[in-house]
């Protein structure tokens, strides 16, 4: 069972990324991170959504990581929901869930809550996304045909069975 994570403290973020003011909602720190003036700027925001350069120029860094984050930000959506993996967004009237599954190799589920899924959501609030962001996690399959892009998953099925006969077929080892 995976460990949920809470969303960041707004004073421990101040505290640990001190430059405020680039981009609303984002917390920015500069440090050296080697002799001669070489510097790692980092960015985050609440939910843990991380940017960073690194480079001579803090300035120009800085401005890169607020360039970032302003970009990532006009990607994202109203968070309503956040834990280790797993994001809730509206986005327009649907909310959309994102579930980062998998251990070794890693991908995301996409998909819109239901009319049912909606209103257990109404009802039991952060609890029931907790619980079905485990579900998801557990049985991806089950979701794949309701992910965005579940078309693709199609064509990626073929390719992967396409290179599994190649290597069957050259003697390679492999899955």
């Amino acid at each position: 069972m995976r460990k949920f994570a809470t969303k960041l403290d707004e004073d421990f973020a101040r505290r640990e990324f001190p430059i405020v003011g680039l981009v609303d909602g984002w917390f920015f720190r500069c440090r050296e991170v080697a002799v001669g003036g070489v510097y790692r700027v980092e960015g985050t925001d609440l939910w843990g959504t991380k940017v960073s350069a690194e480079g001579t120029d803090r300035e120009g860094l800085l401005r890169d990581c607020a360039e970032s984050a302003r970009q990532m930000k006009g990607h994202v959506k109203e968070v309503l929901f956040g834990d280790s993996g797993s994001f809730l967004r509206l986005d327009g009237d649907k909310l959309i869930l994102n579930v980062l599954c998998g251990r070794a190799g890693q991908w995301g589920v996409e998909f819109a809550l239901n009319d049912s899924e909606r209103e257990q959501y109404k009802r039991q609030g952060d609890s029931f996304i907790k619980e079905l962001a485990e579900a998801v996690y557990r049985n991806p399959s089950a979701y794949k045909s309701r992910a965005k892009g579940a078309a693709r998953h199609g064509i990626l099925r073929r390719l992967l069975a396409g290179a599994r006969e190649w290597r069957g077929e050259r003697g390679i080892a492999g899955s």
